[in-house]
């Protein structure tokens, strides 16, 4: 007779009804799995008739509901329910998160036994295998927000993490790159990794937008990028990074056939080599830390480099703007 069931009207995506699930012992004392439909695509009949098969079930002795879904249940409801809101990179990271979740909370785990001690072990399991705490924040946003919606479609009855703050990280203040580190980092990679530096280097874009690049976003004297929000800016192609395009063999698709994580990595190791300190976003940072070193006006290279608000670039290069401030002031002529 026993069953664990939630009774909650859940929709397909390849169908307009409603459902309900429930597990049931049949009479050979074997547990087995129902689906009904509900036969309406209003969410509040559905709730309505679920609730009245439930106490019929209940009355029948049929299932003995136990309060909550389980924690896969609502993952698989939660990614249902995004996947044609976010681009498939994005449901890809956060199915990762999830993942880690399941792993470290076990997939039967009923959602209101769902605690923040949860999220605190799995930090201490992505510390062990050594992830950095940036992927250990991401986990932390993804599952914040997963359980929001679980609030929202009251699947909980509150946010276990509603509280928690992503952790500390230790990012070298103001970290770029100077010339001389520049040129020990060309004479280390080679082949595909060296043209890839020379992109980031000579266009201040960011690690994925660089990743995502198709020969068609190159043109003549500038290239396409699509940046946050699906947004497009255009950077002009400098000498160097010219003659790199031209000795590249021309194609279809992606520019790059690399894998992100791979990448990180080998950026994060070389920066160390040569002295310096950071990850592929210090390559962004030193493009434009070195543009407004010379001069460039804060709008241009916040309209090449994507940063929606200019206000926002300041404050990060607040340092080498008040600098650059300093020396303009002597060039008057008087």
């Amino acid at each position: 007779m026993t069953v664990h069931s939630d009774m909650k009207p859940r929709k397909r995506k390849d169908s307009p009804f409603y459902f309900i699930e429930y597990q049931y012992i049949d009479k050979n004392g074997i547990k087995r799995r129902r689906r009904e439909s509900l036969d309406t695509s209003d969410y509040r009949e559905a709730v309505s008739r679920a609730k009245k098969r439930q106490a019929a079930l209940l009355k029948e002795n049929i299932v003995e509901i136990e309060d909550g879904i389980t924690i896969k249940e609502f993952f698989d409801d939660y990614i249902r329910s995004i996947h044609k809101l976010l681009k498939p990179k994005s449901i890809e990271i956060i199915q990762n998160s999830i993942n880690y979740f399941m792993n470290i909370v076990g997939e039967d785990t009923r959602m209101n036994r769902i605690s923040d001690r949860h999220m605190d072990s799995l930090i201490e399991y992505r510390k062990k295998l050594g992830h950095s705490i940036g992927t250990i924040n991401t986990d932390i946003r993804k599952i914040k927000t997963a359980f929001e919606f679980a609030l929202q479609r009251e699947y909980v009855k509150k946010n276990p993490f509603q509280y928690r703050k992503q952790l500390k990280e230790h990012r070298p203040a103001n970290a770029i790159l100077t010339i001389e580190q520049i040129g020990e980092i060309r004479k280390l990679l080679s082949d595909e990794y060296l043209t890839l530096f020379e992109f980031y280097i000579n266009t201040g874009a960011r690690r994925n937008e660089i990743l995502n690049l198709e020969w068609k976003h190159i043109k003549k004297s500038d290239i396409i990028i699509y940046g946050k929000g699906n947004e497009t800016r255009i950077v002009p192609i400098n000498k160097k990074l010219r003659m790199v395009i031209d000795g590249m063999e021309k194609g279809v698709g992606k520019l790059f056939a690399l894998e992100e994580t791979r990448v990180s990595e080998l950026f994060t190791k070389t920066i160390a080599e040569v002295g310096g300190e950071g990850s592929c976003h210090t390559l962004r940072r030193t493009y434009i830390s070195h543009m407004l070193m010379a001069g460039v006006e804060v709008v241009t290279v916040a309209n090449i480099t994507g940063h929606r608000d200019v206000k926002t670039l300041i404050q990060q290069y607040a340092h080498i703007l008040d600098q650059h401030r300093r020396t303009a002031v002597e060039k008057l002529p008087y």
